[in-house]
Formats: C-alpha cells, sequence, structure tokens
C-alpha cells in the first residue's frame, strides 16, 4: 500500500504507523518514534491511539463519499540520536461493505419449471 493513502472497506482496521527516511526518500532512517497525535474527524473511520503511544489502530465504519484527510505528529529520534518534530497528513477512504462470497457448491440459484398445461 502507498505511503500517506489507506483504502479499507467498512469493518475492516488497519494500523497506522509513522515512519521517516533517509535523504534518499526510500530508505528508513531507522529512527524510534514517539508523543504521536493523530487527527482525523470523520464518521467514515475512526483512528484510535495505541497504548504504545506511536502507532494508532484504524477501523473502517461507514463509507466515505471521497478521501478525508488526517494528521499525525510525532517525534523522531535519529540513530545519531538527533531529535526532529514532524507532522505528516494522510488520508483515508472508507468503502462499503463487499458482498459475501458466493456458495462454493455448484448450484447458484433455484427455479420452479411448469409443464405445458393439457
Amino acid at each position: 500500500m502507498a505511503d500517506n493513502i489507506l483504502v479499507l472497506n467498512v469493518g475492516q482496521t488497519s494500523t497506522a504507523s509513522p515512519l521517516t527516511y533517509l535523504a534518499d526518500g526510500v530508505t528508513p532512517s531507522g529512527a524510534t518514534y514517539s508523543a504521536a497525535s493523530y487527527a482525523f474527524s470523520d464518521p467514515s473511520a475512526t483512528v484510535v491511539l495505541n497504548p504504545d503511544g506511536v502507532t494508532a489502530l484504524v477501523t473502517g465504519v461507514a463509507a466515505s463519499a471521497s478521501p478525508i484527510s488526517g494528521a499525525v505528529s510525532f517525534t523522531a529520534t535519529d540513530t545519531d540520536s538527533a531529535i526532529s518534530q514532524w507532522t505528516q497528513a494522510f488520508t483515508i477512504q472508507t468503502n462499503g461493505t463487499q458482498p459475501p462470497p458466493p456458495p462454493t457448491q455448484l448450484s447458484q440459484s433455484s427455479a420452479i419449471q411448469f409443464t405445458t398445461p393439457v
């Protein structure tokens, strides 16, 4: 899944985790994170900070018409002990529930057939 974008269905969950990259924009910096604060206010999903104070549990609650913006602010402590503050925007799109899968048997529907009246 792409960074900063979550698409889930009603009833699904995901864990949000802050991450910083090295100058190449690809390699994770190896920092440790603390003091995260998530801001997301829409009835389509809940974003609840986990007891670790960094990650959050995201739950799809109701379908959203479009992606909804949120943000997380956090502290990163790099491997060289440098400390930095970050705020990162993200979006969450909650789709409606998926239809149940069809039964696994060959019969998929039923009908009543009548003979020609005599």
